[in-house]
């Protein structure tokens, strides 16, 4: 597989959804032929190709009535800058033999696609001598520069590609569509453009009012994999590493880049860098659409390169088509083993139908850090209705600090850095929902959460997984809120009482540390006797 270049197409290709690049691309010069059962699906197709053509692009389209009727449905700010539309009329062999000479005295031919749409019957009557006549077109299409996009449509259009099989020295792609079951079978029996030479090759496809889409990911060709060897890489993952110690990894410079290649690529190892949070959605579709289009083969690697990930962000990513994800701070060596790991194997998860709802369901609120109890509550309660909507959401911890120190001077420990991880104070306990969290990494979180190892801070800790726990502690939460408000004009007046008679207990703190080069540790000692 040669890295691609960018080559200039024709402006207009197959735009079918999730279409892998090298079965939808066309070539100038080349001729390419689709048989339809139903006249109404060769319809159809003409309209997807015409709306995702280039603004730039310039076309004619060939029907035996008037297209007039066809092109209403079109919208003015889609298609083709030029478009030109002839109804071919007249005795059929006479018309299709006249057709390159018609061309030339009523259209400017240069660079242009011509869609071709007509019933089997008019290339029936050149049976004997369709060969003649495509060898005939195709040079006419390679000293213009101009694609041909042949669509025949009717009973016999099917059976009729049979004998077309044997002309792929004129006919650079040779495809058929009819109904199956559900939605529709896409056969291909050959397709040669710039990117590929690819053989046979069977999709499912499903319609909707935006057309064709891949609704099934194709299965590995026995002819596929001849790219296996083949890395390539953003160059982020490599940290600097020198790109000569391998003869086939490819290094690029940005994501996007990286995935523009990568859907050329079929059994090759594709590697992402993550770098933050904020580039995970962007991350899942790219790997989405990449799964689909190019099959289970393609080796789709993430390295996360900070702690970035919760446990649902993973799993959204390998929903999403990752076939392997290397967690912050793998030394290189062991990364670069963990890609030998995963060469030949294929994707074997179900691939998510839309990404879009697992990256909705996957995105923690614009809220972190400590908060309000009241906040809190609201947020928790915003939880859980997630949560009995969908897949788990994160988990409640309650940690009793240990005597003699106070919950907001346990929460100083806290580092949230990420959204959606929240905190709060209330009846005498640090309360903390771990977006995202799975439950049993709850002790890893911690770690990572507390500058200070948690159980130097908290004496116990609590934590709520299911939604019949998360409820029920979230009850008991507003209920010590309700009395610590009823208690509050008390509070505040015994608070003003006894504001000279005691100093703040974070002018004390020091001295519950031990000194010298050794790093700060709290004491579990009551700090009353350490300011007697």
């Amino acid at each position: 597989m040669a890295i691609h270049t960018g080559e200039q197409g024709p402006g207009c290709h197959l735009a079918i959804a999730d279409l892998p690049i090298e079965l939808g691309r066309l070539r100038k010069g080349e001729a390419y032929w689709i048989a339809f059962a139903r006249e109404a699906d060769s319809a159809a197709m003409i309209m997807q190709v015409l709306r995702g053509a280039d603004p730039d692009a310039r076309a004619a389209m060939i029907c035996s009535a008037d297209p007039t009727g066809l092109l209403a449905a079109l919208p003015d700010d889609q298609g083709p800058a030029d478009l030109r539309t002839y109804r071919l009329s007249g005795e059929p062999q006479r018309a299709l033999r006249a057709l390159t000479k018609d061309l030339d005295r009523s259209l400017r031919p240069r660079d242009r696609v011509i869609i071709m749409r007509l019933s089997i019957d008019y290339f029936s009557a050149v049976d004997g001598q369709l060969e003649a006549l495509l060898e005939r077109w195709r040079a006419w299409l390679q000293g213009n520069g101009c694609v041909l996009l042949v669509m025949t449509y009717g009973e016999q259009a099917m059976k009729a590609v049979r004998g077309l099989l044997r002309l792929s020295n004129v006919l650079s792609g040779l495809a058929t569509l009819q109904p199956s079951g559900s939605g529709y079978a896409y056969t291909v029996l050959h397709w040669r453009n710039s990117l590929d030479a690819v053989g046979l090759t069977e999709l499912q496809l499903a319609w909707s009012p935006q057309g064709y889409a891949v609704s099934q990911q194709r299965a590995p060709s026995p002819a596929a994999g001849n790219d296996r060897a083949r890395f390539l890489f953003e160059r982020v993952v490599l940290e600097g590493a020198p790109i000569f110690m391998a003869d086939d990894w490819h290094v690029f410079d940005s994501a996007a880049e990286l995935a523009d290649q990568a859907g050329r690529a079929t059994a090759a190892t594709v590697v992402f860098g993550l770098k933050s949070g904020a580039d995970l959605p962007a991350l899942a579709r790219a790997l989405h659409v990449l799964r689909k289009q190019r099959g289970p083969a393609l080796k789709l690697v993430v390295r996360e390169m900070a702690r970035t990930l919760r446990y649902q962000d993973e799993q959204l990513l390998l929903s999403c088509g990752a076939t392997l994800i290397v967690p912050a701070d793998t030394p290189l060596p062991r990364f670069l083993s963990l890609l030998e790991s995963v060469q030949g194997k294929l994707y074997a998860r179900e691939l998510a139908e839309d990404p879009e709802a697992l990256i909705e369901r996957s995105r923690a609120t614009r809220l972190r850090g400590i908060i309000g109890a009241d906040l809190f509550l609201d947020y928790l309660g915003h939880m859980l209705e997630q949560r009995e909507a969908a897949s788990a959401t994160g988990v409640l911890v309650a940690l009793v600090p240990v005597p003699g120190l106070t919950p907001a001077l346990a929460m100083g420990q806290l580092q949230l850095r990420r959204f959606g991880d929240v905190a709060c104070e209330l009846g005498g306990m640090v309360y903390l929902f771990l977006f995202g969290c799975h439950p049993n990494l709850v002790e890893v979180a911690l770690g990572n959460v507390f500058g200070l190892p948690y159980g130097e801070i908290f004496s116990d800790h609590a934590a709520y997984v299911t939604v019949d726990q998360l409820d029920a502690e979230r009850w008991h939460m507003v209920r010590l809120l309700a009395a610590r408000e009823t208690r509050a004009p008390a509070l505040d007046a015994d608070a003003a009482a006894s504001a000279e008679a005691s100093e703040p207990t974070t002018k004390d703190l020091p001295a519950a540390m031990e000194g010298g080069g050794r790093k700060p540790r709290l004491m579990a000692l009551p700090l009353d006797e350490w300011s007697s």
